[in-house]
């Protein structure tokens, strides 16, 4: 039995109890709400208010809640973006996720690029708006996680953030798209506008 079978078969064995006949509303269709919200015009559209006694409201109303939590998909969306920052050093993660989530926006934050690469491959529902990469790290370096993430066509807006500007890395990274290369310590101010950007030419941001 599912989910919203054993609810409805809750909710259904809860009213008989109060002696209350349900049986015409478990049978009917539920209505698809044009809005977020309940109105009177739709509840009315389900059992008018005349014939309606207080427990058959609520048994009534139980039952549309139901429906629509289980049995359809969430109305309401998460639309923060979320930024994923990936970096060795345990203090810049916890700095940007602090500055990141300031400005209205999701952070999550990994210490080593396999551990990305792991989620993705695992969870592909996994969707970054932009991921912000250090350059050097242990075992996998920001290159080789873009590289990576470009062999399996995920391409996601990239920011690299480093404390040794190369002149050779940052044309490579910018070559293989990179929004931006920042080069450490830089200014909170400087990274919002670049995440911005990045958003933007992502689409995120629109």
């Amino acid at each position: 039995m599912s989910a919203g079978h054993e609810a409805r078969h809750f909710i259904s064995s809860r009213c008989l109890e109060f002696g209350i006949d349900t049986a015409s509303t478990l049978n009917q269709k539920p209505f698809s709400p044009s809005s977020q919200y309940w109105t009177k015009v739709q509840y009315t559209q389900v059992l008018p208010f005349a014939r309606v006694n207080p427990f058959s409201a609520i048994a009534v109303n139980l039952l549309l809640m139901v429906s629509m939590v289980v049995g359809r998909p969430t109305l309401l969306s998460n639309s923060k973006p979320l930024i994923v920052i990936v970096d060795d050093d345990e203090s810049v993660c916890r700095a940007l996720r602090r500055l990141i989530r300031s400005i209205a926006m999701d952070a999550e934050t990994f210490s080593s690029g396999q551990d990305l690469l792991d989620l993705l491959e695992a969870m592909p529902s996994f969707c970054p708006d932009c991921l912000i990469l250090d350059v050097q790290m242990p075992r996998m370096s920001g290159l080789a996680v873009q590289d990576n993430l470009a062999r399996v066509g995920k391409t996601f807006p990239v920011i690299f953030i480093t404390a040794h500007d190369d002149v050779g890395i940052r044309e490579k990274a910018l070559a293989a798209g990179a929004v931006a290369f920042i080069r450490k310590p830089f200014v909170d101010e400087l990274l919002i506008r670049t995440i911005q950007e990045a958003l933007r030419r992502g689409g995120a941001g629109n």
